[in-house]
């Protein structure tokens, strides 16, 4: 195994979401800081760990291109970058936690918003709180495809 496996395999392991700096790692592992820095930041570039902007720099892993806090969720991920989407994410959780099996949801918006992305996201958050079994079908139904049809 490389290196810059056993790092990252050490950050997943001790990250938990509080994220953790080159040098505790290297520490840790018993590697210098500059090499675990090195490494950390090829996978950065890679998008298999996410760095913070303050000091000390701190790293985090990702899954999936998601960056994985310990409690949250893809939805709270999603808000925290788009911030004026907030209360659509916080509906959407509402309708995916309603009792006893969530509502329907209907998505509206112009072409191109990311109404596909947000049900994907959605859906991603309804398997997380085991709202849904993992591997369920998501059923789309675009009223695009039927406007006009007469």
């Amino acid at each position: 195994m490389k290196r810059i496996d056993i790092v990252l395999n050490k950050l997943m392991e001790l990250s938990k979401g509080k994220g953790v700096d080159a040098s505790t790692l290297g520490e840790v592992l018993g590697l210098t800081r500059a090499n675990v820095s090195s490494d950390l930041n090829k996978l950065c570039l890679e998008e298999k760990v996410k760095k913070s902007t303050g000091r000390p720099v701190l790293f985090f892993p990702m899954k999936d291109n998601i960056y994985v806090e310990s409690n949250t969720n893809c939805l709270d991920i999603f808000a925290k970058e788009n911030l004026s989407l907030i209360t659509a994410v916080e509906q959407a959780k509402a309708a995916i936690l309603y009792p006893p099996n969530g509502m329907h949801s209907l998505i509206l918006g112009d072409t191109g918003v990311g109404k596909s992305m947000f049900v994907l996201l959605m859906h991603q958050y309804a398997m997380e709180v085991k709202k849904l079994k993992r591997g369920a079908p998501i059923i789309v139904f675009n009223c695009a495809d039927y406007a006009n049809k007469l």
